[in-house]
């Protein structure tokens, strides 16, 4: 099988063998380069996760993989728009869940809280990897200024959880979280804008 990356090629035998060696060889390009690695492309389908166990699956078959390599600006521009579609999602189900705390939640609405956590977790994450790399956009200070805003509110919301006070919760919720992630929102949609790009878009 043919491999390209960052526009080289290189062959490959069919075998579970060579995956070790594939993966070898994308950390070379990626400590050489400075680029990110985004994604596979085997055999024309794109491969986002569990890459060495769809190489494995698909091993002796597979005739063509192309690694797709990213800058560091592509990279960053990725993850502003997956922060933006993921809060365009979680909004107007944040504005639901706060309805439900107000009238008397149920199992669901603690399970929905639950999922709220990690998503604001996941944001995090996301812009910790933006503020340890090369590159911030513009308004970086303004993202900078709502996740610290962010954080502070999720440790006055967990002191509310463990009090057990929903009325809080919701409190938190309305008035404090909900006005950040919008924010947040309205920044990534203007750095996509300003500096990103957006794919398919007429």
């Amino acid at each position: 099988m043919i491999v390209e990356i960052n526009g080289k090629s290189y062959n490959f035998e069919n075998t579970k063998s060579s995956i070790e060696l594939i993966v070898k060889e994308i950390e070379n390009q990626v400590n050489e380069s400075g680029l990110f690695f985004s994604h596979l492309i085997i055999d024309e389908e794109d491969i986002y996760d569990q890459f060495e166990l769809q190489l494995e699956e698909k091993i002796t078959s597979i005739s063509q993989v192309k690694v797709i390599m990213k800058t560091v600006r592509e990279f960053v521009n990725d993850l502003l728009l997956s922060t933006e579609s993921y809060l365009t999602g979680a909004l107007p189900e944040l504005q639901i869940l706060i309805d439900e705390l107000y009238q008397g939640p149920t199992s669901s609405s603690w399970e929905k809280l639950g999922q709220l956590l990690e998503g604001l977790q996941w944001i995090n994450q996301l812009f910790d990897v933006i503020a340890n790399g090369k590159y911030q956009p513009y308004n970086w200070s303004k993202y900078l200024k709502l996740i610290n805003l962010l954080e502070n509110e999720l440790t006055a919301l967990e002191a509310a959880m463990e009090a057990n006070d929903q009325i809080l919760i919701a409190d938190i919720l309305q008035y404090e979280i909900l006005e950040i992630l919008s924010s947040l929102k309205g920044e990534a949609t203007a750095t996509i804008d300003q500096q990103g790009e957006r794919l398919n878009v007429n």
